[in-house]
């Protein structure tokens, strides 16, 4: 019989979406976990819950610690309550009815085939503006091929997928390793991901599971572009944990290249273009001095 939890990290959660949200996972899972970085509203979330009736478990951290920590002790309760197969969500995920069935059909399938399947996940839809969100499959070299999905297209592999809706089997992050707890937002799931590459495992996207996901706080339409826009604190880290890239082997020289090009210019279109320029170069700053920190091995 399978086994089937889902962890779901929460930071200030809209409680009311998180609420509807649990309700959906719930009827399609075994358990769900939810692992709270130390929000304020929590009391309120612990009475909604109770309220309501759900079957959670609720894990406080008591200050905000990453998602890569939360959901290291998201996946080690799963793993006590005796799941085969874990379930990454954010606070926000929007899951219809079948999605997680879907994910484990095809799972289980594509593992039938070949024991390199490390995990599946869904294709993106952004609610706002009703385009998909590209997919990224890397070649030997680390040069991007960028892949519109459809809902009706065939699965697809690529080098790695995002953890909101992500399924693995506690087999596979036995193999490949836990989430890397000093990565704390930004990169953890590219991160894992690439690891797993690099151990010969494969990822695939299944468009017959299709989630709403909106990247970004924002968004800043520069040229031809819109550029998502996340507040300076995730900004720090997303150009920060660049530096914790380049220290690992097996993410491609490529890749670590235009990460730096395209997320320093990233920064800068924001900080010219955005509000908050102040604080958004104060975030720049920072994250370059303590990535050098970083290549150089001092403690931050």
């Amino acid at each position: 019989m399978d086994n089937i939890y889902a962890v779901i990290v929460t930071y200030q959660p809209d409680v009311n979406s998180l609420i509807n949200a649990i309700k959906k996972i719930n009827e399609q899972c075994s358990g769900v976990i939810v692992v709270d970085n130390g929000s304020s509203n929590l009391d309120f979330l612990l009475n909604e819950i109770k309220l309501k009736d759900l079957n959670v478990d609720i894990l406080s951290l008591n200050k905000n610690l990453g998602i890569a920590t939360a959901q290291n002790r998201g996946i080690e309760k799963a793993v006590k309550c005796g799941a085969n197969y874990i379930i990454f969500f954010d606070q926000d995920s929007d899951t219809p009815f079948g999605f997680v069935g879907s994910l484990v059909a095809e799972y289980k399938r594509l593992s039938l085939i070949n024991n390199d399947v490390a995990a599946v996940g869904p294709i993106f839809k952004d609610p706002r503006f009703g385009f998909y969100y590209p997919l990224i499959k890397l070649n030997k070299f680390g040069v991007r091929k960028r892949i519109v999905p459809s809902e009706e297209d065939d699965n697809i592999e690529l080098s790695f997928i995002i953890s909101s809706g992500m399924l693995t089997s506690v087999s596979m992050i036995e193999n490949i390793g836990m989430m890397k707890d000093e990565f704390f937002i930004d990169y953890v799931d590219t991160e894992w991901c690439l690891r797993a590459v690099a151990k010969g495992y494969k990822f695939y996207a299944i468009p017959k599971a299709c989630m709403n996901h909106a990247i970004g706080d924002d968004n800043i339409k520069f040229l031809c572009w819109k550029l998502p826009v996340h507040s300076p604190f995730r900004r720090y880290y997303r150009m920060r944990n660049m530096f914790y890239l380049f220290k690992l082997p097996y993410v491609p020289l490529l890749l670590k290249l235009r990460e730096f090009i395209t997320n320093n210019i990233h920064q800068l279109i924001i900080i010219i273009e955005g509000d908050n320029k102040k604080a958004y170069f104060k975030s720049w700053f920072r994250a370059l001095v303590d990535g050098v920190k970083i290549m150089f091995g001092s403690k931050l």
